[in-house]
């Protein structure tokens, strides 16, 4: 017997009542934690070692940490899939972005119409992936608009916009119009955000009195968790928004974010100068703003 209590606010949220014959909870969960703490232990001294300035070694265990977490998504991806019980299939999907992984939650969604069509579980997933497929009409309408204007394109004005910061208070985007800023979407419970953190956060370090901050925008929907990872990757610098609606926020809409993180550079003039440039070249170009600005 399965037990599945869903919070329809947050999917990874279940409390799972485990009887002895739930063997693929039990191996699911010892494998997920397993490759959890290597990944921790790997970022951490992926952190300590780039802070030292050895980029080189730094990026060989960020390329690796990458690996391990391409690996561990088509794990998750190959058990959803193959998974005996329907229920462990949903759990295990939890785990993914649903856009990125829509392709796999289309398949997760038809199973849970056969196999458990009145369960709770089956209408939160149903609607979740109709979220998901609005979402990308609103992105196509949207990139479609881009082309035919340039609004998100290298060269044009970056769209304003006016999201709250952890204490409530509303912060603007064109506020920081005068300085080179980083327009950062991420989230917590985004691997690759975090681990990209501390190339973001040297490079606030090391230009931050020179006229270059960050502008982070964060997907999450939990507020104890953004504000959690802010504290715990040092995320210093004060400009913080989101408005904990996930995919749904207003700001990632407007900017056509379907996959995080995605960045964009901003020049003092408040225009759009590059995207998704990460360490030494998010680092090389920011000095090569300052120098000729």
């Amino acid at each position: 017997k399965v037990e599945v209590d869903l919070d329809a606010q947050d999917l990874t949220k279940y409390d799972i009542a485990l009887s002895e014959e739930n063997d693929e909870f039990n191996l699911f969960n010892s494998e997920i934690s397993g490759r959890q703490v290597q990944m921790q232990s790997m970022n951490q001294e992926y952190i300590q070692i780039y802070q030292t300035g050895q980029v080189q070694q730094a990026n060989a265990i960020r390329a690796e940490l990458e690996k391990l977490n391409a690996d561990t998504e088509t794990y998750i991806t190959n058990f959803s899939k193959n998974s005996g019980s329907a229920y462990a299939a949903a759990y295990a999907m939890s785990y993914l972005d649903p856009v990125r992984f829509a392709d796999d939650l289309k398949v997760l969604v038809s199973r849970l119409e056969k196999d458990i069509p009145e369960a709770d579980i089956t209408r939160e997933y149903k609607q979740r992936y109709n979220q998901v497929l609005a979402q990308k009409q609103i992105e196509k309408a949207q990139q479609k608009q881009a082309g035919s204007t340039g609004k998100l394109k290298v060269g044009a004005p970056a769209p304003d916009f006016s999201l709250p910061s952890p204490d409530g208070k509303n912060i603007k985007l064109s506020s920081l119009k005068g300085k080179i800023v980083l327009l950062d979407f991420w989230a917590s419970w985004c691997r690759p955000c975090r681990v990209e953190n501390p190339n973001v956060v040297r490079t606030y370090n090391k230009f931050k009195d020179k006229g270059f901050t960050v502008f982070s925008v964060s997907l999450d929907k939990n507020r104890n968790r953004w504000v959690g990872a802010i504290e715990q990757d040092n995320l210093v610098w004060k400009n913080h928004v989101s408005d904990l609606q996930g995919w749904q926020s207003s700001a990632g809409q407007l900017y056509g974010v379907r996959s995080i993180p995605q960045t964009f550079l901003i020049d003092r003039d408040g225009t759009i100068v590059a995207t998704n440039l990460r360490g030494p070249s998010l680092e090389a170009k920011v000095a090569e703003l300052l120098a000729t600005s």
